[in-house]
């Protein structure tokens, strides 16, 4: 029984290293093809920023893969935060699916996806909303890769709550005793994502931007194959519009309130670009934070997961805030 599910588990982790090992190695050299099919047209599509950098030709496909690896590093974060859901519900669906306590496993695999989308949209939309000035603010001395890495981190951001998802259903099928899913769904999903790598990056005129989009599809089908399982093996029939479409709507205000924000304390008041990114920051939370209570998009139980959560509860049930 323990190789029966460990083997699955940590096939899916070899192959994961293995494509991302060979997702970087395709990169560079689709990069590599791409300048030396198109080396003008590239030099001319980053010139100030190839030029800002001292970049030699012999050197740029190192700057752009360089430039994509610190858009990774802000699209990393959040994944890694809403991981940890992902483990803590293990134990718990467990127990439910052994007891067939349905009730139990509708509320936990709800839990576990609602809490996900509360961090990941709003965070997610406000990066690809304020993407310019996060990337001055983190990066203040390297002010020439802003251009190049800022639409790679709108795509990312847009994309941040299928990151974000993928591992809690991954760990609450392998609850469930279905660790040969994420299998399948980590094969089929690196296979696309090296294919899309080979053909976009390949493409001079698309370059280094390819990476995010190939990433992003390759989450898309992962998602969509690893939830409809779970759906389709537990027999729960997921409250979306709790879920997702809450949570979207919410999350999408945020991130209008936090561009609109920036642009008026940018363009109109001339306030610097540390300051107005940490205000729009805020205020896109706070307008998140607003609508998410008004469309009633948060639970009870999401509530009590929190510190000194009870009594939040309470707080928020009094005035007829929460669904």
């Amino acid at each position: 029984s323990l190789v029966k599910i460990a083997a699955p588990v940590a096939l899916s982790s070899v192959i994961l290293n293995v494509s991302n090992m060979i997702d970087d190695t395709t990169i560079r050299n689709r990069l590599a093809y791409a300048i030396e099919s198109s080396g003008d047209f590239i030099k001319e599509m980053y010139a100030s920023s190839l030029e800002a950098a001292q970049t030699l030709d012999s050197g740029i496909v190192n700057y752009l893969y360089g430039t994509h690896g610190s858009v990774l590093n802000i699209k990393n974060l959040i994944p890694t935060i809403t991981l940890t859901l992902g483990i803590s519900a293990i134990p718990v669906l467990s127990r439910a699916w052994t007891a067939k306590n349905k009730t139990e496993i509708k509320a936990t695999i709800e839990s576990v996806l609602r809490v996900t989308m509360m961090i990941a949209l709003p965070a997610g939309f406000g990066i690809a909303a304020l993407s310019k000035p996060i990337l001055t603010l983190l990066y203040p001395g390297e002010a020439h890769m802003v251009p190049i890495a800022a639409p790679m981190l709108t795509v990312y951001g847009f994309g941040i709550f299928l990151f974000a998802i993928v591992s809690p259903v991954t760990n609450m099928l392998q609850a469930v005793g279905r660790t040969d899913i994420p299998l399948r769904t980590v094969f089929i999903g690196s296979v696309v994502k090296i294919a899309l790598n080979f053909f976009l990056i390949g493409n001079p005129k698309i370059n280094i931007h390819g990476a995010p989009i190939s990433t992003t599809i390759c989450y898309i089908i992962m998602i969509t194959l690893n939830l409809s399982s779970l759906i389709k093996v537990t027999g729960v029939k997921i409250n979306f519009v709790s879920v997702f479409v809450k949570p979207c709507i919410s999350g999408a205000a945020c991130g209008v309130a936090a561009f609109g924000a920036n642009y008026l304390l940018q363009n109109v008041l001339g306030m610097r670009n540390s300051i107005s990114a940490v205000i729009s920051i805020c205020a896109g939370a706070g307008i998140y934070a607003i609508f998410m209570l008004l469309l009633k998009g948060i639970a009870k139980s999401d509530i009590e997961m929190l510190p000194k959560g009870e009594k939040i509860a309470k707080v928020l049930e009094k005035f007829k805030l929460l669904g």
